[in-house]
């Protein structure tokens, strides 16, 4: 980090402001999630993740972790964790979007398919 402090810059008191805007208005939002979307923290919700959990599955039997890594991969505006990809795919299969070889408490060692 020492080598990178000469190349930053000062963020201005106004960018300051309207983070802490942005951030007020996203905290009190009650969204699932929270984003920096072209340079502004924007509330999301679990949607987009869940919809590729779904695509990436298929309709033929697929290990959880391929899914799950192949998910991290993509670009949601944030970084996916792979605690955070097997909890939505958990989510899913309790909501009997998507079918488990296994369980759930294992989901990690299970294969998944819509």
């Amino acid at each position: 980090m020492l080598a990178k402090l000469p190349s930053t810059a000062p963020i201005s008191v106004l960018r300051i402001s309207q983070l802490a805007l942005e951030w007020q208005e996203a905290k009190y939002a009650s969204a699932d999630t929270r984003r920096m979307r072209d340079n502004m923290l924007v509330s999301g919700a679990w949607h987009d993740v869940d919809e590729t959990l779904l695509e990436l599955a298929g309709t033929e039997w697929r290990p959880a972790r391929r899914i799950v890594g192949e998910a991290m991969a993509k670009d949601f505006d944030f970084i996916l964790s792979d605690s955070v990809s097997f909890w939505r795919c958990r989510e899913l299969v309790t909501a009997g979007r998507l079918k488990i070889r296994g369980t759930l408490s294992e989901i990690v060692e299970a294969e998944l398919c819509r």
